[in-house]
């Protein structure tokens, strides 16, 4: 575990461009992980952007979500983080019954994320149904 101190020094690396994320020997998950702090988070608030387009329509929403936080491995991964996206992130998609059988496309954007989650930031997933 990181102390609070130990973690404000590991942001003033980052921020000085000392210790860049993945560089000189640390890996980005590590970095994450100390930077995260003594205690574990398990939900986080974001504002994403959800765009559901359909042959004849297109819906945008601006939403406050809370969902399981990605562990540091899966914010390192792309692989993995559209993993998590496509189980926490897709249920904010959809228009409702009126559009439950037409195709469409979901587009969905990380607006907002605390700071020890800051890559999402800008984070897009998509996904077809």
């Amino acid at each position: 575990m990181t102390t609070p101190a130990q973690a404000r020094r590991i942001e003033a690396l980052i921020t000085n461009g000392d210790l860049a994320p993945g560089a000189r020997g640390m890996p980005y998950a590590e970095v994450m992980e100390q930077r995260a702090g003594a205690e574990a988070i398990d939900r986080i608030a974001l504002m994403i952007r959800v765009t559901n387009v359909y042959p004849s329509a297109q819906h945008v929403h601006d939403m406050a979500v809370t969902v399981d936080a990605p562990a540091a491995d899966v914010l390192a991964d792309a692989e993995l983080l559209d993993d998590w996206a496509a189980g926490q992130l897709l249920p904010f998609t959809g228009e409702g019954p009126e559009y439950a059988n037409t195709r469409a496309t979901y587009y969905i954007e990380v607006l907002t994320a605390p700071m020890q989650f800051g890559r999402l930031v800008g984070y897009e997933h998509v996904a077809e149904g």
